[in-house]
């Protein structure tokens, strides 16, 4: 039994590249040293107007890196003669490629017979270059620099936090009842007598543990006098603005 489609053609199979994304950067690249390479010879060999003048603007490399990967994925369609020779719709693709790869002279055609090269190259898997993952090793490289920004922002908003809940701590923390102390605060007074507070002797213990705070030795001793020697009074008074 014959099957009824001898006249339709099978689309070709893809030829072995990399996903789109892959594929569209590695042949860009390669496409941009291709040009690279291609001007330095050209200027080399005494093109000077053309090295002078540099090349067409635009998206020649991508545009005929694509060409490629257009010719092997995109089935024909339709056929037709034109003055005996032989068309496809394929035409209609090719002739406004080649008008614009030839519209600015040397300076349109070497970049996009570089980006047509390169698109080969990738999609013919040269060199292995088909199976570079160039935008899969872009995706990962984002995603890793993320965490570690991620990772860096949270450790900074624990220990702020950890900062501000010492502070409420220390703010929070009640000041040790002393005789003349508790008989100033069962009074009313709104600060100790200068007078009690200094006949009592600063310990240097005291006034290491305030200075590893981060307070000046002069104002450790002073709030360590106010307070009467007491460690969690003076740090209280250091942290509200003595």
């Amino acid at each position: 039994m014959r099957c009824g489609c001898e006249g339709q053609r099978v689309a070709p199979r893809p030829a072995p590249h990399a996903p789109r994304q892959s594929y569209l950067l590695t042949s860009t690249a390669l496409a941009t040293l291709l040009q690279l390479g291609a001007a330095a010879a050209l200027s080399a060999g005494g093109a000077g107007g053309l090295a002078k003048g540099g090349f067409a603007s635009g998206l020649y490399n991508t545009i005929f890196a694509l060409l490629p990967l257009y010719l092997a994925e995109i089935p024909v369609t339709a056929r037709f003669t034109l003055l005996r020779l032989p068309l496809s719709d394929r035409v209609f693709t090719l002739a406004p490629a080649a008008h614009l790869a030839l519209s600015s002279g040397w300076a349109s055609l070497v970049p996009a017979l570089a980006g047509l090269a390169a698109g080969l190259a990738v999609s013919r898997n040269l060199w292995g270059l088909g199976r570079l993952q160039p935008a899969a090793r872009l995706a990962t490289l984002a995603q890793r620099v993320g965490e570690a920004t991620e990772a860096q922002r949270r450790r900074a908003r624990e220990a702020a936090e950890a900062g501000r809940e010492a502070a409420q701590e220390a703010q929070a923390a009640p000041p040790r009842a002393g005789g003349d102390g508790g008989a100033a605060a069962a009074g009313g007074a709104a600060a100790p007598r200068p007078q009690a507070a200094a006949a009592r002797p600063v310990s240097e213990e005291a006034v290491a543990a305030l200075e590893q705070m981060g307070f000046g030795p002069q104002a450790v001793r002073q709030a360590l006098a106010v307070s009467g020697g007491d460690v969690n009074a003076a740090a209280n008074l250091l942290l509200s603005g003595l």
